[in-house]
């Protein structure tokens, strides 16, 4: 439930998808897939025209979701070894160059998450 603080209820795509994983999945914690499915929706709600997002009402959905990801890579480091999960938070951090705030978190996600990379997916890491 310490995960829902970090998530704006507003935000319900987040929020609900986030509820639903604590409710259901608490005894099981967390599982690679559904880490690999939020970052995900992160990157579509950043790097998209924002058009679910628009039709909710949902304002800072990108910054939010991203915040969420930064919270579960620092709790559970070892669920984000993905090459799909690692090129998806480096396509956030190209595309959104300009933006200070999305940069600092995608990059301090990054930090918690990329010991050893660099050998293990030597094409992403580059």
């Amino acid at each position: 439930k310490e995960v829902l603080k970090f998530v704006d209820k507003e935000a319900s795509v987040y929020y609900n998808t986030i509820k639903l994983l604590v409710e259901r999945i608490v005894p099981v914690l967390l599982d690679k897939e559904s880490v690999k499915y939020l970052v995900s929706m992160a990157k579509n709600s950043i790097i998209d025209d924002g058009e679910i997002e628009a039709e909710l009402k949902l304002e800072n959905s990108d910054a939010k979701g991203i915040d969420l990801v930064n919270a579960l890579a620092n709790t559970y480091p070892h669920y984000f070894v993905d090459e799909e999960l690692f090129s998806n938070l480096v396509q956030i951090l190209d595309a959104r160059q300009d933006d200070v705030e999305i940069s600092e978190i995608t990059l301090e996600t990054l930090s918690y998450i990329s010991k050893n990379l660099e050998h293990v997916y030597p094409k992403v890491y580059r």
